[in-house]
Protein backbone atom coordinates (compact mmCIF):
# COMPACT_ATOMS: atom_id res chain seq x y z
CA UNK A 1 0.00 0.00 0.00
CA UNK A 2 1.50 3.45 -0.97
CA UNK A 3 2.84 5.12 2.26
CA UNK A 4 0.52 8.44 1.40
CA UNK A 5 -2.49 5.95 0.99
CA UNK A 6 -1.27 4.46 4.47
CA UNK A 7 -1.62 7.99 6.18
CA UNK A 8 -4.70 8.98 4.98
CA UNK A 9 -6.27 5.65 6.14
CA UNK A 10 -4.33 5.89 9.22
CA UNK A 11 -5.68 9.85 10.21
CA UNK A 12 -9.60 8.73 8.91
CA UNK A 13 -9.30 5.53 12.25
CA UNK A 14 -7.73 7.99 14.60
CA UNK A 15 -10.15 10.59 14.25
CA UNK A 16 -13.13 8.58 13.59
CA UNK A 17 -12.30 6.16 17.19
CA UNK A 18 -10.52 9.01 18.94
CA UNK A 19 -13.29 12.42 18.77
CA UNK A 20 -12.19 13.67 21.84
CA UNK A 21 -7.89 13.36 20.45
CA UNK A 22 -5.67 16.25 22.23
CA UNK A 23 -2.10 14.94 21.61
CA UNK A 24 -1.20 12.89 18.01
CA UNK A 25 2.27 12.99 17.92
CA UNK A 26 3.60 11.65 14.63
CA UNK A 27 7.36 11.82 15.26
CA UNK A 28 10.09 9.02 13.92
CA UNK A 29 7.79 7.55 11.05
CA UNK A 30 8.59 7.60 7.09
CA UNK A 31 5.09 9.13 6.20
CA UNK A 32 5.29 10.78 2.65
CA UNK A 33 3.40 13.00 0.91
CA UNK A 34 1.29 16.01 2.58
CA UNK A 35 -0.97 15.93 5.58
CA UNK A 36 -4.40 14.84 4.47
CA UNK A 37 -7.43 17.26 5.41
CA UNK A 38 -9.14 14.47 7.23
CA UNK A 39 -6.79 15.57 10.57
CA UNK A 40 -9.55 18.43 10.81
CA UNK A 41 -11.95 15.89 11.67
CA UNK A 42 -10.25 15.58 15.14
CA UNK A 43 -11.90 19.01 16.03
CA UNK A 44 -10.45 18.25 19.90
CA UNK A 45 -6.69 18.19 18.93
CA UNK A 46 -4.48 20.70 20.61
CA UNK A 47 -1.22 19.38 20.55
CA UNK A 48 0.67 17.57 16.92
CA UNK A 49 3.75 16.89 17.26
CA UNK A 50 6.02 16.69 13.76
CA UNK A 51 8.89 15.20 13.65
CA UNK A 52 12.46 16.98 14.98
CA UNK A 53 13.91 15.42 11.79
CA UNK A 54 12.20 17.51 9.12
CA UNK A 55 15.31 19.56 9.38
CA UNK A 56 16.68 16.20 7.72
CA UNK A 57 14.39 17.17 4.79
CA UNK A 58 17.25 19.65 2.56
CA UNK A 59 15.51 20.45 -0.67
CA UNK A 60 12.50 22.00 1.04
CA UNK A 61 12.01 25.26 0.11
CA UNK A 62 9.00 26.27 1.37
CA UNK A 63 7.68 25.64 4.67
CA UNK A 64 4.21 27.03 5.28
CA UNK A 65 2.38 26.90 8.73
CA UNK A 66 0.32 29.85 8.84
CA UNK A 67 -3.26 30.29 10.78
CA UNK A 68 -2.79 27.36 13.07
CA UNK A 69 -2.35 26.86 17.31
CA UNK A 70 1.24 26.13 16.99
CA UNK A 71 2.93 27.18 19.83
CA UNK A 72 6.52 26.88 21.92
CA UNK A 73 9.57 27.85 20.58
CA UNK A 74 12.00 27.15 17.44
CA UNK A 75 15.12 28.08 19.18
CA UNK A 76 16.26 23.90 18.93
CA UNK A 77 14.78 24.03 15.49
CA UNK A 78 17.94 24.09 13.05
CA UNK A 79 16.83 25.98 9.99
CA UNK A 80 20.82 26.33 8.94
CA UNK A 81 19.83 22.59 7.50
CA UNK A 82 17.56 23.87 5.22
CA UNK A 83 20.16 25.73 2.98
CA UNK A 84 16.90 25.92 -0.20
CA UNK A 85 14.62 27.06 1.63
CA UNK A 86 13.14 30.31 0.34
CA UNK A 87 9.58 30.92 1.84
CA UNK A 88 9.01 30.33 5.89
CA UNK A 89 5.44 31.40 6.85
CA UNK A 90 4.54 31.06 10.33
CA UNK A 91 1.84 33.94 10.78
CA UNK A 92 -0.61 33.56 12.83
CA UNK A 93 0.50 30.92 15.81
CA UNK A 94 1.40 31.27 19.09
CA UNK A 95 5.70 30.45 18.93
CA UNK A 96 7.25 32.56 21.45
CA UNK A 97 10.94 33.21 22.21
CA UNK A 98 13.42 35.24 20.56
CA UNK A 99 13.37 34.51 16.79
CA UNK A 100 15.74 31.72 15.99
CA UNK A 101 19.42 32.94 14.84
CA UNK A 102 19.39 29.58 12.86
CA UNK A 103 16.66 31.22 10.62
CA UNK A 104 19.54 33.54 9.36
CA UNK A 105 21.90 30.57 7.88
CA UNK A 106 18.69 30.06 5.12
CA UNK A 107 20.92 32.14 2.61
CA UNK A 108 18.38 31.68 -0.01
CA UNK A 109 15.37 32.99 1.89
CA UNK A 110 13.12 35.35 -0.16
CA UNK A 111 10.14 35.37 2.00
CA UNK A 112 9.94 35.68 5.52
CA UNK A 113 6.61 35.93 7.50
CA UNK A 114 6.43 35.54 11.20
CA UNK A 115 3.63 38.20 12.13
CA UNK A 116 0.84 37.41 14.68
CA UNK A 117 2.59 35.47 17.50
CA UNK A 118 4.84 35.99 20.59
CA UNK A 119 8.21 36.31 19.51
CA UNK A 120 10.45 39.23 21.58
CA UNK A 121 13.66 40.46 21.86
CA UNK A 122 15.32 42.97 19.83
CA UNK A 123 16.47 41.69 15.91
CA UNK A 124 19.38 39.70 15.09
CA UNK A 125 22.22 42.08 12.95
CA UNK A 126 22.69 38.69 11.26
CA UNK A 127 19.35 39.43 9.24
CA UNK A 128 21.55 40.84 7.55
CA UNK A 129 22.74 37.88 5.63
CA UNK A 130 19.46 36.86 4.10
CA UNK A 131 20.85 38.83 1.10
CA UNK A 132 17.60 37.32 -1.10
CA UNK A 133 15.42 38.48 1.37
CA UNK A 134 12.66 40.49 -0.30
CA UNK A 135 9.21 40.07 2.06
CA UNK A 136 9.44 40.48 5.35
CA UNK A 137 6.86 40.22 7.71
CA UNK A 138 7.11 41.11 11.62
CA UNK A 139 4.05 42.55 12.54
CA UNK A 140 1.98 42.26 15.54
CA UNK A 141 4.82 40.77 17.56
CA UNK A 142 7.08 42.35 20.81
CA UNK A 143 10.29 43.49 18.75
CA UNK A 144 11.90 46.06 20.64
CA UNK A 145 14.00 48.49 19.81
CA UNK A 146 13.11 50.32 17.36
CA UNK A 147 16.44 52.38 16.01
CA UNK A 148 18.55 49.18 16.31
CA UNK A 149 15.67 46.97 13.76
CA UNK A 150 15.67 50.20 11.16
CA UNK A 151 19.69 49.95 11.30
CA UNK A 152 19.57 46.46 11.03
CA UNK A 153 16.80 46.28 8.27
CA UNK A 154 18.03 49.36 5.66
CA UNK A 155 20.98 47.20 4.98
CA UNK A 156 18.79 44.75 3.56
CA UNK A 157 19.05 45.76 0.30
CA UNK A 158 16.51 43.63 -1.95
CA UNK A 159 13.80 44.36 0.52
CA UNK A 160 10.60 45.45 -1.23
CA UNK A 161 7.69 44.74 1.00
CA UNK A 162 8.57 45.35 4.77
CA UNK A 163 5.70 45.05 7.54
CA UNK A 164 6.75 45.63 11.31
CA UNK A 165 3.75 47.86 12.33
CA UNK A 166 2.41 46.41 16.45
CA UNK A 167 6.10 46.28 17.93
CA UNK A 168 8.11 48.39 19.93
CA UNK A 169 5.32 49.96 22.14
CA UNK A 170 6.05 52.99 24.03
CA UNK A 171 9.31 53.77 21.70
CA UNK A 172 10.25 56.58 20.51
CA UNK A 173 10.84 56.96 16.13
CA UNK A 174 14.17 57.88 15.91
CA UNK A 175 15.33 60.77 13.50
CA UNK A 176 15.21 61.10 10.24
CA UNK A 177 18.80 60.34 9.87
CA UNK A 178 17.99 56.88 11.48
CA UNK A 179 15.23 56.05 8.75
CA UNK A 180 17.04 56.69 5.97
CA UNK A 181 17.98 53.86 3.52
CA UNK A 182 14.84 51.21 2.00
CA UNK A 183 15.79 52.54 -1.08
CA UNK A 184 13.28 49.65 -3.27
CA UNK A 185 10.58 49.30 -0.79
CA UNK A 186 7.37 49.42 -2.56
CA UNK A 187 3.92 51.21 0.16
CA UNK A 188 1.17 50.25 -4.19
CA UNK A 189 1.24 46.71 -3.09
CA UNK A 190 -0.99 47.24 -0.02
CA UNK A 191 -4.10 46.91 -1.48
CA UNK A 192 -5.90 46.07 1.98
CA UNK A 193 -4.51 49.72 2.88
CA UNK A 194 -7.91 51.89 3.78
CA UNK A 195 -5.99 55.34 5.47
CA UNK A 196 -2.93 56.83 4.03
CA UNK A 197 -1.83 59.66 6.08
CA UNK A 198 1.48 61.29 5.86
CA UNK A 199 0.33 65.07 6.78
CA UNK A 200 3.31 67.46 8.32
CA UNK A 201 6.44 66.11 7.63
CA UNK A 202 9.04 67.48 4.71
CA UNK A 203 8.11 65.27 1.75
CA UNK A 204 9.19 66.48 -1.29
CA UNK A 205 9.11 65.16 -5.14
CA UNK A 206 5.68 64.36 -6.90
CA UNK A 207 2.85 61.94 -5.54
CA UNK A 208 3.53 58.20 -6.61
CA UNK A 209 1.75 56.85 -9.35
CA UNK A 210 1.47 54.08 -7.24
CA UNK A 211 -0.76 55.11 -5.12
CA UNK A 212 -3.30 54.45 -7.75
CA UNK A 213 -2.69 50.78 -7.10
CA UNK A 214 -4.01 51.01 -3.30
CA UNK A 215 -7.46 50.40 -4.70
CA UNK A 216 -8.85 49.38 -1.01
CA UNK A 217 -7.62 53.50 0.21
CA UNK A 218 -10.49 55.65 1.70
CA UNK A 219 -8.44 58.08 3.57
CA UNK A 220 -4.99 59.75 1.77
CA UNK A 221 -4.03 63.42 3.85
CA UNK A 222 -0.20 64.38 2.02
CA UNK A 223 -1.10 67.78 2.95
CA UNK A 224 1.72 70.33 4.82
CA UNK A 225 4.92 69.04 2.84
CA UNK A 226 7.45 70.09 0.55
CA UNK A 227 5.49 67.90 -2.80
CA UNK A 228 5.73 69.56 -6.18
CA UNK A 229 4.54 68.44 -9.68
CA UNK A 230 0.86 67.66 -10.43
CA UNK A 231 -1.57 65.43 -9.19
CA UNK A 232 -1.68 61.79 -10.87
CA UNK A 233 -4.96 61.64 -13.14
CA UNK A 234 -4.93 58.00 -12.19
CA UNK A 235 -5.95 58.62 -8.35
CA UNK A 236 -9.25 58.67 -10.46
CA UNK A 237 -8.87 54.86 -9.92
CA UNK A 238 -9.55 55.25 -6.15
CA UNK A 239 -13.45 54.67 -6.34
CA UNK A 240 -13.94 54.36 -2.51
CA UNK A 241 -11.69 57.62 -1.74
CA UNK A 242 -14.05 59.78 0.68
CA UNK A 243 -11.39 62.05 2.60
CA UNK A 244 -8.43 63.50 0.13
CA UNK A 245 -6.21 66.37 1.42
CA UNK A 246 -3.21 68.26 -0.38
CA UNK A 247 -3.37 71.02 0.79
CA UNK A 248 -0.22 73.28 1.76
CA UNK A 249 1.85 71.94 -0.55
CA UNK A 250 3.59 73.11 -4.01
CA UNK A 251 1.75 71.47 -6.38
CA UNK A 252 0.90 72.53 -10.00
CA UNK A 253 -1.52 71.87 -13.05
CA UNK A 254 -5.05 71.30 -13.54
CA UNK A 255 -6.96 69.46 -10.64
CA UNK A 256 -7.76 66.07 -12.31
CA UNK A 257 -11.93 66.09 -13.18
CA UNK A 258 -14.76 63.38 -12.50
CA UNK A 259 -14.86 60.43 -10.31
CA UNK A 260 -14.33 60.94 -6.99
CA UNK A 261 -12.56 64.62 -7.39
CA UNK A 262 -16.02 65.65 -7.50
CA UNK A 263 -16.81 64.87 -4.19
CA UNK A 264 -13.57 66.75 -2.67
CA UNK A 265 -13.74 69.77 -0.55
CA UNK A 266 -12.22 73.02 -2.05
CA UNK A 267 -9.97 73.35 1.38
CA UNK A 268 -8.65 70.02 0.02
CA UNK A 269 -6.55 71.90 -2.15
CA UNK A 270 -5.26 75.12 -0.24
CA UNK A 271 -2.13 76.20 -0.18
CA UNK A 272 -1.22 75.32 -3.89
CA UNK A 273 -1.57 78.43 -5.64
CA UNK A 274 -0.10 76.58 -8.55
CA UNK A 275 -2.69 74.39 -9.30
CA UNK A 276 -5.99 74.96 -11.47
CA UNK A 277 -9.48 73.75 -11.57
CA UNK A 278 -12.93 74.47 -11.52
CA UNK A 279 -13.58 74.77 -8.07
CA UNK A 280 -10.64 76.87 -7.42
CA UNK A 281 -10.42 80.68 -7.91
CA UNK A 282 -7.70 80.02 -10.50
CA UNK A 283 -9.39 77.90 -13.84
CA UNK A 284 -7.04 76.75 -15.55
CA UNK A 285 -5.91 78.63 -18.98
CA UNK A 286 -6.34 82.07 -16.59
CA UNK A 287 -3.78 84.38 -15.94
CA UNK A 288 -1.42 84.08 -12.91
CA UNK A 289 -2.97 82.46 -9.71
CA UNK A 290 -3.93 84.60 -6.62
CA UNK A 291 -1.91 84.21 -3.48
CA UNK A 292 -4.88 84.43 -1.01
CA UNK A 293 -3.82 80.68 0.11
CA UNK A 294 -0.39 80.20 -0.72
CA UNK A 295 1.86 77.77 1.88
CA UNK A 296 3.82 81.08 2.50
CA UNK A 297 1.06 82.40 4.11
CA UNK A 298 -0.68 79.28 5.64
CA UNK A 299 2.75 78.98 7.75
CA UNK A 300 3.09 82.81 8.62
CA UNK A 301 -0.39 82.83 9.78
CA UNK A 302 -0.97 85.78 7.68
Amino acid sequence: MPATTALLGSYQLICASSPSLAVLELCYNQFRGSIPPELGSCSMLRVLKLPPSLTNCTNLITIDLKSNNFSGQLAKVNFSKLPNLKTLDLMHNSFSGKIPESIYSCSNLVALRLSSNKFHGQLSEKLGNLKSLSFLSLSNNSITNITSALQILRRSKNLTTLLIGLNFMNETMPGDDGIVGFENLQIGQLRALRSLNFSFNDLTGQIPQSISNLTSLQVLDLSTNNLTGGIPAALNNLHFLSAFNISNNDLEGPIPSGGQFNTFQNSSFDGNPKLCGSMLIHKCGSASPPLIHSKLQHKKGW
